[in-house]
């Protein structure tokens, strides 16, 4: 989602706990030149670096709430990071 998002001129933050996925995803944008519109942080989605009420919308796309050690924390997170409470996997 992040390609689109990006082309469509939104602003995005793509998070990754693997260093691996990342590189691979900024080797994307830059191949897309949307290198500059997406910030990329390595962060673990029980345990995000952002403050309460951050993002406007969160997408998690392949299943990384499942993937968590612990997917109620991970949940607990998303949530806590997103404006308006809306919650869907």
């Amino acid at each position: 989602m992040t390609l689109p998002l990006a082309k469509m001129g939104y602003r995005v933050t793509l998070c990754d706990l693997s260093p691996g996925q990342l590189r691979v995803a900024e080797d994307k944008l830059r191949k897309q030149g949307l290198l500059e519109k997406v910030e990329i942080k390595e962060a673990d989605i029980a345990a995000l670096p952002f403050p309460d009420e951050f993002f406007d919308l969160v997408l998690c796309v392949r299943g990384p709430i499942s993937l968590a050690a612990d997917s109620l924390k991970a949940a607990g997170e998303l949530t806590r990071v997103m404006k308006i409470r809306i919650f869907s996997s």
